[in-house]
């Protein structure tokens, strides 16, 4: 079923229904699109042969145990970057049959294509790394889930516009260099490679999982390592 066809039944104004077009696109060709973006940054690094963007203080020279990462933590760090409801983010948060503009791109989520679980719990945000020596250090503040969605989906959304209807970016103009944490929210996610060894045969075989676009708030249509995911608290009671 479309994402039209889940609200055929309710009024939807033209402003929503254009924006659940490209949803529905970005939905189904997530890498696709991903591969593409890219050569808007000719000039950012690049992780081997792929296109993953990455900078060269967050690339070390050899693999890092765990416990050679020095972690900081800076509750009190003010955020920085660009608020959810910036006006580059006016094209991607459609209007209500009210006239009123959604406040942020998780809000339109939530309301037209929210999966199955889509809370907005604490997360941490990076503000910082350094991984070129011979220990690591990485600096992280408070953030949440909807952090990243809010910028980070919102870019994704608006390249798959251009890509669709060739409209223009202004709100990855804004952003600018996109391995700045400064310029927007980078939730704190893990990723396992779990390899599982045939000791009979001496073949080593991995897992991936798809995330179903569907019921994922992020990274949906994407195949990924298992396990994976932003780490969020359980819940969101203060620990002291």
């Amino acid at each position: 079923m479309s994402l039209l066809d889940r609200h055929r039944r309710r009024e939807v104004t033209e402003s929503q229904r254009e924006w659940i077009r490209v949803r529905e696109y970005l939905m189904a060709r997530r890498h696709e699109l991903g591969q593409l973006a890219v050569d808007l940054y000719p000039d950012t690094l690049k992780v081997a042969d792929t296109a993953l963007l990455s900078r060269p203080d967050w690339l070390p020279p050899e693999p890092i145990q765990l416990p050679d990462i020095d972690l900081t933590f800076a509750p009190d760090e003010p955020d920085t970057g660009m608020a959810p409801d910036d006006s580059a983010t006016d094209p991607l948060r459609p209007v209500r049959s009210d006239g009123s503009r959604y406040r942020t791109y998780s809000e339109v989520m939530a309301d037209l294509t929210a999966p199955p679980v889509f809370e907005n719990r604490r997360t941490y945000r990076l503000l910082s790394a350094d991984l070129t020596g011979p220990r690591g250090a990485m600096t992280f503040g408070r953030g949440t889930y909807f952090d990243g969605i809010d910028l980070g989906e919102s870019a994704a959304h608006e390249y798959a516009a251009h890509h669709l209807d060739g409209t223009p970016m202004p709100l990855r103009r804004a952003i600018g260099d996109p391995c700045d944490p400064t310029r927007r929210p980078t939730n704190m996610a893990i990723s396992i490679l779990t390899i599982r060894e045939d000791r009979a045969s001496g073949e080593a075989t991995f897992v991936l999982h798809w995330r179903d676009p569907t019921k994922v708030g992020h990274a949906g249509g994407l195949y990924m390592v298992a396990p994976v995911g932003i780490f969020q608290a359980s819940d969101d009671q203060e620990r002291k």
